[in-house]
């Protein structure tokens, strides 16, 4: 095992090598059990010497054998790197036109459906396509995620709702749990309304808990803003429940109600008075 490092101190640039040597069949699990190591540290074109020097050095140090998180952590990066690099391709995806190689096994044994589809020999050409209402960067998230159950950080809302709905059509129930989880912490006053609209088709008490409870907390908030309203309308079952759940809400609609026939009255009168002349 060889881990290279380069520093500067005083304009120096210094490279530092260090080559371990791991006996097989030793048990790292062992108290202070020590492992010999060879160090080189060599310097170039140093401001008072500009000769290479070099020094070497072995000495023994302890080490702990490495934990379930670690080797987790290793694992997916070395499934990432499987699939960016395309090891082991077997079968073809397409998506929008694009055609994406990825492995059969990895693919069969992160869910069912995969495996299923491509043992079906009805399979036109052999190639698994993706819908097109996806967009191309939540394919590769989705994909990602079955090579190494990771996702990036950097994920919209769109994504993590499109992925959720893959994970659904697909069976990945991790996924699902783990798109639940962020859709969670990502409820606000912008998407508090988009969130508590999936459970229209999808029923979700973890989710709806959460949001109503937001909306609880924020009644000010909510109370002040009018764009959730007519969407939340249209969907009379989750508007219904939303109601009965935070009074508030109630007379909210029935303000809206007595300025709806407030203003329905003027316009009559308005009318009437037009006639008459």
């Amino acid at each position: 095992m060889k881990n290279d490092s380069t520093f500067f101190p005083d304009n120096c640039i210094v490279s530092a090598t260090m080559c371990t040597r791991v006996p097989c069949g030793k048990n790292w699990s062992e108290p202070n059990y020590s492992l010999n190591v060879d160090v080189q540290v060599s310097t170039y074109g140093c401001c008072k010497d500009t000769s290479d020097l070099s020094l070497y050095g072995k000495f023994d140090i302890y080490v702990k054998p490495p934990t379930h998180e670690m080797n987790l952590i290793q694992l997916q990066s070395d499934l990432l790197s499987a699939y960016d690099s395309g090891l082991l391709e077997d079968v073809e995806i397409s998506h929008l036109g694009e055609i994406i190689q990825a492995s059969k096994f990895i693919l069969g044994a992160r869910t069912a459906y995969f495996f299923n589809r491509f043992e079906d020999k009805r399979m036109k050409n052999g190639i698994h396509e993706f819908h097109k209402y996806y967009g191309a960067r939540t394919i590769k998230a989705f994909l990602h995620f079955l090579y190494t159950e990771w996702l990036e950080e950097d994920l919209t809302l769109d994504m993590i709702i499109e992925l959720r709905q893959i994970s659904f059509y697909y069976g990945v129930n991790s996924l699902w749990d783990l798109c639940e989880d962020l859709l969670i912490s990502n409820i606000n006053l912008d998407t508090w309304c988009t969130i508590y609209e999936l459970t229209y088709l999808f029923e979700d008490p973890l989710l709806k808990k959460n949001v109503h409870k937001f909306v609880k907390d924020h009644e000010q908030e909510i109370s002040s803003r009018t764009d959730w309203k007519d969407r939340l309308k249209l969907k009379d079952r989750l508007y219904t429940e939303l109601c009965l759940e935070h009074g508030y809400i109630i007379n909210l609609e029935l303000k809206d109600q007595a300025a709806k026939k407030e203003k329905e009255a003027k316009a009559a009168k308005e009318a009437e008075a037009q006639q008459a002349k």
